[in-house]
């Protein structure tokens, strides 16, 4: 049963509901694409607190897996300054479960293994693809003014 659980993970405090279990006589908290989402969020209300940017955040379940993807602006459309983009993209990427080799034709997954800052349990992220853009996402009225802008 999914329960709600707080935990520090990189510094940060997070709140999300999630399923706890036991393997290998180690605790393990199991983060889907939708929590994954929601830590996103969060990251971002405590990294920037005063931010003024828009944030949108989907998830997307398909039978090959799962994708959060993960769009950054200014209110009138334009890019975030590229730190915070890489910033947000970064920890994106943390909560990917691993990448595509195309070398291969396969998905490999990561082989860092997440912990609580206390290392009280194992965190195992399940979203298969992170993306990050910055832009606002097409059919916002951002995306619009952006357009029109640009026409300009």
């Amino acid at each position: 049963m999914r329960e709600q659980i707080n935990f520090k993970f990189l510094g940060l405090d997070f709140k999300i509901k999630s399923y706890l279990n036991e393997y290998d006589d180690r605790k393990r908290l199991v983060v889907d694409c939708v929590e994954s989402g929601k830590m996103v969020k969060q990251y971002i209300k405590q990294r920037y607190p005063n931010h003024d940017f828009k944030v949108w955040v989907k998830t997307e379940r398909y039978s090959g897996g799962t994708s959060l993807r993960i769009n950054l602006s200014n209110k009138d459309g334009s890019p975030v300054d590229s730190y915070i983009h890489k910033d947000i993209q970064s920890f994106g990427n943390t909560l990917q479960w691993g990448s595509f080799n195309g070398m291969i034709d396969m998905y490999e997954l990561d082989d860092e293994v997440h912990t609580t800052d206390d290392g009280g349990m194992e965190i195992d992220f399940f979203t298969k693809y992170v993306f990050t853009y910055n832009r606002p996402p097409f059919g916002t009225k951002e995306h619009e003014l952006q357009e029109q802008l640009e026409l300009v």
